[in-house]
């Protein structure tokens, strides 16, 4: 059984916020061309009729300290 434990909050988007360091690196590719990649901090949505579109995405510091514990708590690895 595999488990893939990913969690997200919106956030005000702020243009002029960094990217905090990130050491939780996912790279999830799923569906026809969406792709998650925090190792170079984008995220690819693809529109289907529209095309795709790309933006800048990481993860806080408090995001990657929740999927850190959840992986522990569930023996991921």
């Amino acid at each position: 059984m595999l488990y893939i434990v990913l969690n997200f909050s919106c956030k005000e988007n702020n243009l002029e916020s960094q990217p905090e360091e990130q050491y939780v690196k996912i790279l999830l590719k799923y569906n026809y061309k969406d792709e998650l990649n925090t190792f170079d901090n984008y995220l690819i949505k693809d529109l289907v009729l529209n095309g795709q579109i790309k933006v800048n995405f990481w993860l806080t510091k408090e995001e990657q300290i929740k999927i850190q514990s959840m992986v522990c708590e569930t023996n991921f690895f």
